[in-house]
């Protein structure tokens, strides 16, 4: 797996306030880089969502992507805890984009004081983006139909929109 510099295009929560799973709190690119290189395993998953979802602007603040936010991160954290029953110990799942906007979408994030924890430390996860990694590109690569989607898409035009997520397992 490529992890490249962040991509400056990529907001640092969509919710117009700062997350610890994207840029620039997210985990820095050579740590990023030394973390996944000693996971041997890696399962890399799509939810197909309705292109609606990711053409409307004002979805993310009518909580319209929460629900597949949220099957996102409750399929990361599964997959981690069946690993570590299986007897992998060390698995890591992240998740596409930031969390602030699906766990604390109308409080301050907690994980971004000093001193303080994510109250929301056992579901949220790590974006694949602010580590570093392109996440269209590595669905690309695995060979998969993908539809990049933005406000400016028509959903008409595209047959699904992607809930893209991954989990490393050493």
């Amino acid at each position: 797996m490529n992890v490249s510099e962040p991509n400056a295009s990529i907001p640092s929560a969509v919710s117009g306030a700062p997350a610890p799973t994207a840029p620039p709190h997210a985990i820095p690119i050579p740590e990023s880089r030394a973390l996944v290189a000693r996971f041997k395993y890696g399962i890399f998953y799509d939810i197909r969502v309705p292109p609606e979802l990711f053409t409307d602007p004002k979805a993310i603040y009518e909580g319209k992507l929460t629900p597949s936010a949220m099957l996102l991160y409750s399929i990361a954290s599964k997959v981690e805890s069946a690993a570590f029953y299986d007897g992998y110990y060390l698995a890591m799942g992240f998740a596409g984009g930031p969390c602030k906007p699906y766990f604390c979408p109308k409080t301050e994030c907690t994980a971004l004081i000093p001193g303080k924890g994510c109250r929301n430390a056992f579901k949220s996860r790590e974006s694949m983006e602010g580590a570093g990694m392109d996440a269209y590109a590595m669905a690309a690569n695995a060979g998969w139909e993908i539809h990049p989607l933005g406000n400016k898409s028509k959903a008409c035009d595209i047959p699904y929109g992607h809930r893209l997520g991954l989990v490393l397992i050493a």
